[in-house]
């Protein structure tokens, strides 16, 4: 497991990730944590602190990705932005409004007549 990425599961509201080394240590509320003591377990293992406290190791499936990462920007690649096109059957000469995604008209390369409203006109 050394050298693996875990999700630290502090509390229902607190998980970090952390890259597991030999000589590492994770310090929270909950008492001071040795990587070395980690090696080994498995995922879903409950560890101690000598302190008593406790955490669990998590793998990081993409739902917990998510809830762990510090922002919440999402990629959209061309094959997805294809998907949602489809999906909604915008076709060629009709409007569709989209929130917030201005940067969206520069990547069609489309002209918008909305000052501060995103409007996609393809």
């Amino acid at each position: 497991m050394e050298g693996d990425l875990v999700v630290v599961y502090e509390r229902y509201d607190s998980m970090k990730p952390v890259k597991v080394t030999e000589n590492g240590v994770l310090q929270n509320r909950f008492g001071v944590f040795k990587h070395s003591d980690w090696i080994g377990k498995a995922f879903g293992s409950k560890v101690f602190s000598s302190k008593g406290g406790f955490v669990y190791l998590l793998a990081p499936t993409p739902e917990l990705w998510t809830l762990v990462l510090s922002h919440r920007t999402q990629i959209l690649y061309i094959a997805d932005i294809s998907f949602v096109v489809m999906y909604l059957e915008i076709v060629p000469g009709c409007g569709a409004r989209v929130r917030d995604w201005e940067w969206i008209l520069d990547y069609f390369s489309c002209t918008c007549n909305c000052s501060k409203r995103a409007c996609l006109y393809i």
